[in-house]
C-alpha cells in the first residue's frame, strides 16, 4: 500500500457535512519496486495500467495519479484516462478534498464499485475517522509454540488487512504527526484482496489472464 503523506497542515478533521474524498493512485517507481512487478508487461497490460483504468471508472469527487516517477507520467500520457489529473510534487495543494482514498496498483481484481461503496460508507458514518480494506479471517491462529491463540469456533470476527486502499485525512494540524486512528475494517472479497507482491503471485495472475483469454476466444 502507498505511504503517501497527507498534503498540508490544517485542522485535522473537518465538519461531517464537508467530508469529501479524492481517490489517489500511487504507483511505485522502478527504484521502489526493484522487481518491476507494477510495470511488467502482461496480456491485459501492466498492473499499473490496470489500476489506472480502474481508477478512471471510480465515481468520486476527485481522481488523481500521483507523479511518482517518469514511468507514471509516461503511463498517464499513454492512457490519457478521462477525469483523472496528474498530481505533480509541487502541486499538492490542488487537491481540494478533505480525505484521500489512497490506492496501490497490486490488486488487479479490485472493483471501482468497492472503492465507491467504501467512500459512501465513510461519508455516512462520521464516527469512522479512517478506513482500511480487510478480508475476514476464518481459520485458527497458532503461536510460536503451536498453541491455539484463536480457535475455529471463536465467535469473534477477525480481519486481516488487504492493503488495497485506505481512506485517511488529507490534512494535519500544524506541527502534528499522522493521526493514529484505529481504522474501520472495510471488507473485500477474497478475489479482490488478491495481492501481487512477488513473482509467484504475478505468475498466478498472468496464468489467469491466459486462461481467461482462452475462454473468451472460444
Amino acid at each position: 500500500m502507498t505511504d503517501y503523506k497527507p498534503f498540508r497542515a490544517e485542522p485535522e478533521e473537518p465538519e461531517v457535512d464537508e467530508r469529501t474524498v479524492a481517490a489517489v493512485l500511487s504507483i511505485p517507481s522502478r527504484d521502489e519496486d526493484p522487481a518491476g512487478l507494477a510495470w511488467r508487461d502482461l496480456e491485459g497490460g501492466s498492473l499499473a495500467a490496470i489500476a489506472l483504468r480502474m481508477l478512471a471508472r471510480v465515481e468520486v469527487e476527485e481522481r488523481w495519479l500521483l507523479d511518482t516517477s517518469p514511468e507514471a507520467a509516461s503511463l498517464y500520457e499513454q492512457v490519457q484516462p478521462e477525469g483523472i489529473r496528474l498530481l505533480r510534487q509541487g502541486e499538492r495543494s490542488a487537491v481540494q478534498a478533505t480525505h484521500l482514498a489512497l490506492i496501490g496498483p497490486f490488486h488487479p481484481f479490485l472493483r471501482p464499485s468497492s472503492v465507491e461503496e467504501a467512500v459512501r460508507l465513510f461519508q455516512m458514518r462520521p464516527e469512522i475517522r479512517s478506513l482500511t480494506t480487510c478480508v475476514k479471517h476464518k481459520d485458527a491462529l497458532l503461536d510460536e509454540r503451536g498453541e491455539r491463540v484463536i480457535d475455529e469456533q471463536d465467535e469473534r470476527v477477525l480481519w486481516r488487512p488487504a492493503h488495497a486502499f485506505e481512506i485517511v485525512p488529507a490534512r494535519l494540524r500544524r506541527g502534528s504527526t499522522a493521526p493514529q486512528y484505529d481504522p474501520y475494517p472495510f471488507e473485500l472479497s477474497a478475489r479482490e484482496a488478491f495481492l501481487v507482491d512477488s513473482e509467484f503471485e504475478l505468475g498466478l495472475y498472468a496464468a489467469w489472464l491466459g486462461r481467461a483469454g482462452a475462454r473468451g476466444g472460444r
